[in-house]
């Protein structure tokens, strides 16, 4: 008789080892506060099955035509190859034909076909399939050399994936949210998971999974405590899974040729915005102002052979003939510098005559990262740190009698980015007519020096696209207090600009608003800081 369970001895050796048996998948705790120890995760054998797959024996000489042809119905499974050589329990085609035992197995392979069970999760109309196959190997199986068969494929536990192992473990039908918690974001070698509440009592062993899963180049899994809910960004998390002493979040993260490094506990950082960076960071580009040289212009080409003399004489005409100003960025939330370093940087193509960056952070700990990251990058004097207020940082921008202009303000804080828009009240700049007369004086047709800055303002919105940007214009004007815009009734397109930046939640939008300070902010009373 079949006894189920096991013995006081076993249960006792199982504690020793630290290896706690259990039928899967685990129960809920009663207590909320309870949370399951990483003993209590399955042994990996406790994962291991066997599948009989249907299976060819074809000649070894036509291996490659078959699999193409049969690419469609082949086995496709992780870490597991579709073509095997013959074993002795096989049936050798040579040897049905002759009853030579002695047949030689080498000029044969076994080709391994999808099984039932793995067709019916992958395809959406099995009986139609099956039928296609049908129709497929029966004329195979007529040709000489070729014998239909079965192979056992054992899956181990290295042969599943984190989702797969997750629902075996997890009691999903008692949640109420049905799907498997397996995506993390990834910040040097921590993988850093938002859980549920409901998979609290379970972080131990999702943390652990996603580890065997993701080693060696995750080496610590963690999950956010909380939200943000302070002025420097951060929030508290805790280790599930991993490295834990008191190094566990230095890392180093490489983005756009660039190598960030900090401390993930105490400073902010969003992989998912590695896009964005590269998306502003280009346009920015896009718009610096262009040097008129009178004797090469440097997107001119010269041949291969005159290269090195002609980059000479460029780079010493180009100091003195050049008619416009470096282009200057101030960013105002600059966290570790994902934006600031990336233009300050050799990539960008641009000289510390052609670009000055500004770059300033409240948070201490960014502030000393930023500067590490400007000398790991080599930015040089190109990139200028600051650790001030925000609001005091916009007014030292414009009251700095060395920066005659700056041309773009970066301001990414989601949360409260447009409320810091009442530092630019009573800000001075040229305007637009005095700076198109001056254009025309100097025979100047790039009059980019010469207009309101641009500002790119990072907020949250609705998913809705005109309902964002409604809401994040009347926001920023809020703030500001006056129109982003002068009103203009023959106007047939919008100087502002709005642009998603990433899915935030079911009902939310991360979005980045760029437009160019309005003339009526000039005449605003300055705020007191």
């Amino acid at each position: 008789m079949a006894t189920t369970g096991h013995t006081v001895a076993e249960k006792e050796k199982e504690e020793e080892e630290g290896v706690k048996m259990s039928l899967l998948p685990l129960n809920v705790p009663s207590d909320p506060t309870f949370v399951y120890p990483v003993s209590a995760y399955p042994p990996r054998s406790q994962f291991q099955v066997s599948v009989t797959h249907p299976a060819l024996i074809i000649p070894a000489r036509r291996t490659a035509e078959l699999r193409r042809k049969l690419s469609h119905v082949l086995m496709h499974r992780p870490k597991l190859r579709d073509v095997y050589a013959l074993d002795e329990t096989d049936p050798c085609p040579a040897s049905l034909n002759n009853n030579n035992k002695n047949s030689d197995r080498t000029q044969f392979r076994k080709l391994v076909l999808k099984c039932k069970e793995a067709k019916e999760k992958e395809c959406n109309d099995d009986d139609k399939e099956e039928d296609e196959v049908q129709e497929l190997l029966m004329p195979l199986l007529q040709e000489e050399g070729i014998v239909e068969t079965t192979h056992v494929v054992t899956l181990g536990y290295e042969h599943w994936s984190v989702e797969q192992i997750l629902r075996q473990i997890l009691p999903l039908e008692q949640f109420k949210e049905k799907e498997v918690p397996s995506s993390f974001e990834i910040v040097g070698h921590v993988a850093h998971m938002n859980l549920r509440d409901e998979c609290l009592p379970f972080s131990k062993l999702i943390g652990q999974c996603i580890l065997d899963k993701n080693a060696p180049r995750i080496q610590t899994v963690v999950n956010k405590l909380g939200s943000i809910a302070n002025e420097y960004r951060t929030f508290d998390m805790a280790v599930i899974a991993g490295l834990s002493g008191d190094d566990w979040s230095l890392v180093t993260v490489k983005e756009e040729k660039c190598t960030f490094e900090m401390d993930f506990r105490h400073v902010y950082w969003n992989s998912r915005l590695c896009g964005e960076h590269r998306r502003l960071v280009q346009w920015i580009l896009s718009q610096r102002p262009k040097h008129h040289d009178k004797q090469q212009n440097k997107n001119d080409h010269p041949p291969k052979q005159k290269r090195a003399r002609v980059e000479e004489t460029i780079a010493t005409t180009t100091d003195s003939t050049s008619t416009t100003e470096p282009m200057v960025v101030a960013d105002v939330m600059a966290g570790v510098g994902p934006f600031a370093v990336p233009l300050a940087t050799r990539s960008s193509g641009l000289t510390q005559d052609e670009i000055s960056i500004h770059a300033n952070d409240l948070n201490p700990m960014s502030y000393k990262y930023l500067k590490i990251n400007a000398k790991t990058n080599k930015c040089g004097t190109k990139l200028i740190p600051y650790n001030m207020d925000g609001r005091a940082f916009v007014h030292a921008m414009n009251q700095d009698p060395k920066i005659k202009k700056v041309h773009h303000f970066i301001m990414n804080l989601p949360a409260s980015a447009p409320e810091f828009l009442n530092a630019f009240a009573g800000y001075q700049f040229e305007s637009s007519s005095s700076a198109a007369a001056d254009d025309k004086d100097n025979n100047n047709n790039n009059n980019n020096n010469n207009e309101a800055p641009w500002i790119h303002v990072y907020c949250f919105g609705p998913k809705d696209y005109e309902q964002a940007r409604i809401e994040s214009i009347q926001r920023c004007e809020a703030a500001l207090g006056c129109p982003l815009e002068p009103q203009d009734d023959n106007k047939k397109e919008s100087a502002i600009l709005l642009h998603v930046v990433r899915d935030v939640s079911p009902r939310k939008n991360m979005v980045c608003v760029s437009f160019r300070l309005p003339e009526a902010a000039k005449s605003l009373p300055r705020i007191s800081l």
